[in-house]
C-alpha cells in the first residue's frame, strides 16, 4: 500500500514541476535546498498534525525540544536518498522521507490517504496492472492546480457555456416577437384596435409571464456559472501561495540576522560582521521583537509579552520562542510578579 502512496506523491510532484508551480528550492532540489524548504514550509503552514512526521524524520530520539532547531541541525547527508528519488529516479525505502516530501509539496498525509480519502481517488493505468495514479493526473488533489474540467478549453465547460448562450438567444428572440404561435407566444392588439381572425374571433392576449423566464434571470444564471468557474480556479491557484507572498517582499532574501531588537531579512551570502546569519523564519521576522522601552508595559500586557533574564535582568519580547542570541534560553510568559518587581514598582 505504501508503494502506491509513494508513487502518488512522486506523480504529484512531477505534475507540479511540469506546471511550473514548485518553489525554486523544489524545482532542482539538492540537500541544502531541501533543508531551506523545510524551514520555509514550517514557518508558512505548520500545524499540530505535522508534528509526528517532523519529529520522526528530524528528531526521532527527541534530542531537541524545538522543531526549528532540529531542522537547522539536521545532517544534510540524510537528504541524499530523497534527492536521488526526485532527480535520478532512484528508489527510496525511507517511508518518513516520502511523508516529508508529501508535506513539502502539499500532498495528502499518509494517514488521510490510507483512510480511504486518497485511495478512492486512485485509478489504474490501462497500460499497466500495478501502476496507480490519482484521477485527473493527480491534479485534482492540488490546491495549486486548476483541474481540466474548469478550464475554458475543456469540452464539458464549452457545452455548459453553449447551453447558457442558446437559452439567452432563444429568450431574446421571444422578446422580439420572432417566435411563432406554436411556441405559446402571440402578438396582439387591444380589444378595440385588434383585427378578427379568419373565423371572426378576435385574437386573445396570452399572458407570457408563466411560460418565459425573464432575461435577467438567465443572465444571472450565466454570471453565476462564470463566477463559480473563475472563482474556483483562482482560489485553488492562490490558496497555497498565500504563504509565499510574505517571502516575495524580501526579494530572494532567504536568511536573516538579529539586529539587537528584531530579525532583519538578508541575502544568505551577505555578511554582517560576526553576527550569525540563519535561515529566514517569516514568523520571527513578523512577530519576535525586543521591547526596548519596558516602562511602557502595564498589567494589560500580561499574556502578550514574554521575558528571559540575561545577567540577572529581564528582557521583554513580543513573542515566545528562544532568545535570539542565547539559543538555549527559552522565553517565558511575563507574570504579574515579574511585571511588578521589575517595571511597575520601580
Amino acid at each position: 500500500m505504501f508503494e502506491d502512496y509513494k508513487k502518488a506523491v512522486l506523480d504529484f510532484y512531477l505534475a507540479q514541476k511540469e506546471a511550473g508551480l514548485l518553489s525554486t528550492n523544489m524545482e532542482n532540489p539538492n540537500r541544502s535546498k531541501l533543508k531551506r524548504e523545510c524551514l520555509k514550509i514550517f514557518s508558512e503552514r505548520h500545524s499540530k498534525e505535522d508534528d509526528i512526521m517532523i519529529r520522526s524524520f528530524f528528531d526521532p530520539t527527541n534530542k531537541f525540544n524545538d522543531y526549528i532547531r532540529s531542522i537547522e541541525r539536521f545532517d544534510l547527508n540524510k537528504f541524499r536518498p530523497l534527492v536521488g528519488f526526485l532527480t535520478s529516479d532512484q528508489n527510496i525505502r525511507d517511508e518518513e522521507a516520502v511523508k516529508l516530501l508529501a508535506w513539502l509539496v502539499g500532498f495528502k498525509s499518509y494517514g488521510i490517504w490510507r483512510s480511504g480519502q486518497g485511495e478512492i481517488n486512485l485509478i489504474k493505468d490501462p497500460e499497466s496492472q500495478d501502476h496507480a495514479r490519482p484521477i485527473e493526473d493527480v491534479l485534482s488533489n492540488s490546491p495549486l492546480i486548476t483541474p481540466t474540467y474548469l478550464t475554458e478549453n475543456h469540452p464539458e465547460h464549452k457545452q455548459e457555456i453553449e447551453k447558457v448562450e442558446k437559452l439567452e438567444e432563444d429568450a431574446g428572440k421571444k422578446d422580439s416577437g420572432e417566435s411563432n404561435g406554436s411556441g405559446g407566444f402571440m402578438t396582439f392588439q387591444s380589444g378595440n384596435g385588434g383585427q378578427d381572425s379568419p373565423e371572426g374571433t378576435p385574437k386573445i392576449p396570452i399572458d407570457e409571464s408563466d411560460s418565459k423566464p425573464p432575461i435577467s434571470t438567465l443572465k444571472i444564471i450565466m454570471i453565476c456559472i462564470m463566477v463559480l468557474v473563475v472563482g474556483t480556479g483562482t482560489f485553488q491557484f492562490w490558496g497555497n501561495k498565500k504563504g509565499r507572498v510574505y517571502n516575495s517582499l524580501f526579494l530572494n532574501q532567504d536568511c536573516m540576522y538579529w539586529t539587537g531588537d528584531r530579525y532583519q531579512p538578508i541575502v544568505c551570502d551577505q555578511k554582517k560582521g560576526d553576527t550569525p546569519i540563519i535561515a529566514l523564519d517569516t514568523q520571527k521576522v513578523a512577530h519576535l521583537k525586543r521591547i526596548t522601552q519596558p516602562d511602557t508595559l502595564t498589567l494589560n500586557s500580561l499574556g502578550k509579552v514574554w521575558y528571559v533574564k540575561i545577567g540577572g535582568k529581564p528582557e521583554f519580547y513580543t513573542s515566545d520562542g528562544f532568545h535570539p542570541v542565547y539559543n538555549d534560553r527559552r522565553l517565558k510568559p511575563t507574570t504579574e510578579y515579574i511585571l511588578k518587581e521589575y517595571i511597575l514598582n520601580k
